[in-house]
């Protein structure tokens, strides 16, 4: 299971590659069709290509990509939004303490 594990990761790896690539090129040399539908066409295809060539099943593997990208992305703005709390924790009170001072000095 261990070598499943991180012949998955690669394959989410190189399929977001394959996808931005995709979506940057279609983005800037053709206009019929969507650099979104390209890109998903070809994290689609790159997934599947290299979970066949892997001996994994492809519908599945394609799933579980998806929900390891799913998960990746609710961490990130899980932390981001710790980030964004912590600072606006520590606005809101060094504005407080800013005011307490110039309460004091100007009685």
């Amino acid at each position: 299971m261990p070598r499943n594990r991180a012949v998955l990761a690669l394959l989410t790896m190189a399929a977001l590659v394959a996808a931005t690539l995709a979506a940057v090129w279609v983005g800037e040399h053709l206009t019929i069709v969507s650099p979104a539908a390209a890109g998903l066409l070809a994290y689609t295809v790159t997934v599947w290509t290299l979970a066949h060539a892997a001996h994994l099943p492809p519908a599945r593997t394609l799933a579980a990509t998806v929900l390891l990208l799913l998960a990746a992305t609710a961490i990130a703005l899980r932390g981001i939004r710790a980030i964004v709390d912590v600072a606006l924790w520590t606005i809101r009170h060094t504005g407080q303490a800013g005011v307490y001072v110039l309460a004091t000095k100007g009685a």
